[in-house]
């Protein structure tokens, strides 16, 4: 439950981010939670922290942004709508994924994903053989190479983005037969 007026307590039901407050008219009302900041939203459920949203994401979900985030763990196979926040990328490892589809997607509101420590020649997305990464409708800065696809039968999609990478904007290694089918 993510809304509304009940006759009883409907606790036990409610989404995640929303809580149950009781009128004086012996009714329950339910509404989004004001005394914690939520950031990002899977379906109804809202929740305080990137990280648990991320985690109860699972493969082909999509995470919506309610607000400017920060996270130190990414997850393939799911989308993330920027929704016109800034979503910061804190660790300095690398999102490397195989045979998964990862989406970081703006539509009109746009958004920013900031990748702050990944520095000198290291890469902040890393998709391997038989990923595909879309990035679109986004500004994405980097203080190393922002993508580095890499493998076979890898593909990077980037639509109407501003990229700003200290090193490589899109890096690639074509020195081996594993990364000559990249597209």
């Amino acid at each position: 439950i993510a809304g509304g007026t009940f006759s009883s307590d409907p606790t036990a039901y409610l989404a995640e981010g929303y809580v149950a407050t009781a009128n004086t008219n012996d009714t329950w009302k339910v509404s989004e939670r004001t005394d914690v900041l939520l950031v990002a939203q899977v379906g109804v459920n809202k929740y305080e922290s990137l990280a648990k949203d991320i985690n109860a994401a699972d493969a082909g979900d999509t995470v919506t942004l309610v607000n400017n985030a920060e996270t130190n763990s990414l997850k393939a196979g799911i989308t993330y709508d920027l929704n016109g926040y800034k979503l910061t990328y804190t660790s300095s490892s690398s999102l490397s994924f195989s045979n998964q589809t990862t989406s970081f997607i703006g539509g009109a509101k746009g958004g920013t994903l900031d990748f702050p420590n990944i520095l000198s020649t290291n890469s902040a997305i890393w998709p391997n053989a038989g990923a595909t990464l879309n990035v679109s409708d986004i500004t994405v800065t980097c203080n190393g190479s922002a993508f580095y696809p890499a493998g076979n039968a890898t593909a990077l999609n980037i639509t109407n983005c501003n990229v700003s990478s200290s090193v490589y904007c899109v890096a690639t290694n074509a020195s081996s037969t594993d990364n000559y089918g990249v597209v």
